[in-house]
């Protein structure tokens, strides 16, 4: 909007008159959305996110199906397009390398890894038709977050001053980047020609285990809180490291990197309860 360009949403829940309530499986109807709004550029982001909620059919129903219709959609319209699919670093697997870049070969673990890999290479079969790039985005936080996310959860139970919380495994690696870095980035990448054909890490290129995290919020929040370690919670199937390297983002953007600090964005967190 501040740039200036007619912005239109998809919901399957809400709808007003900048955004259409639409189911992305039913393909009819995605035709039929693209093709009243005939956008120049679209920004996919739309899809089942988390790694335990669902079913195994429901990540490729949510994310494989509605990627292909989209792209089908797409197709109705005259021209070349602007397609930016968003991913994510779970595509990469447990790897042999501590820092994951670009160029190695996915090994997802999961069906949400699983199937962000089939939409990606669905989308680089579209490069013929559409100027397309995959971002591959690593753990988004803020505030507003939803409490299944595992840093939402815990600024939960310290707000609450919470005595214990359960979880799982606390000495995986994750890549942590807040949401309006986040933003700023896919908005900027979505407009840079040096991007088209590309997939590209969105990340900040430093990790922390939820151990470390724990340590951050207990000095924020000024007391510690007991931690039980639930078998429940432990996943069968779990990736032991996810840090992103920052170097081909820095390669292609045509502004400063910046990756504000994991320990300001867990006070602003706090701050907003």
């Amino acid at each position: 909007f501040r740039s200036g360009h007619n912005v239109f949403g998809i919901s399957s829940s809400v709808s007003s008159e900048k955004c259409f309530l639409c189911d992305l499986r039913n393909r009819k109807l995605v035709a039929e959305v693209i093709l009243k709004i005939e956008p120049d550029i679209v920004i996919h982001a739309a899809g089942l996110a988390s790694v335990t909620k669902g079913e195994s059919i429901d990540y490729y129903e949510h994310n494989v199906l509605t990627t292909e219709n989209v792209l089908l959609a797409l197709d109705l319209l005259k021209g070349r397009k602007r397609f930016v699919f968003l991913s994510t670093a779970a595509v990469y697997g447990n790897q042999t390398t501590d820092i994951l870049h670009e160029e190695l070969i996915p090994l997802p673990v999961s069906h949400y890894g699983m199937s962000k890999y089939g939409c990606e290479r669905m989308v680089n079969m579209a490069s013929e038709k559409h100027d397309i790039t995959n971002l591959r985005l690593f753990n988004l936080i803020g505030s507003g977050q939803n409490t299944d996310f595992i840093v939402a959860k815990l600024i939960e139970h310290y707000h609450k001053k919470a005595s214990s919380i359960q979880l799982g495994n606390i000495d995986t690696i994750r890549d942590y980047l807040d949401i309006n870095t986040a933003v700023d980035r896919i908005v900027a990448l979505t407009f840079n020609h040096k991007s088209f054909g590309e997939t590209i890490n969105l990340c900040s290129g430093i990790g922390y285990s939820i151990r470390d995290m724990l340590l951050i919020l207990d000095e924020l929040a000024q007391y510690s809180i007991a931690v039980e370690q639930v078998a429940g919670l432990m996943r069968k199937a779990e990736v032991w490291n996810l840090l992103g390297s920052v170097e081909k983002f820095k390669f292609i953007s045509d502004r400063p990197f910046v990756a504000k600090p994991l320990q300001v964005i867990l006070s602003e967190m706090m701050s907003s309860k």
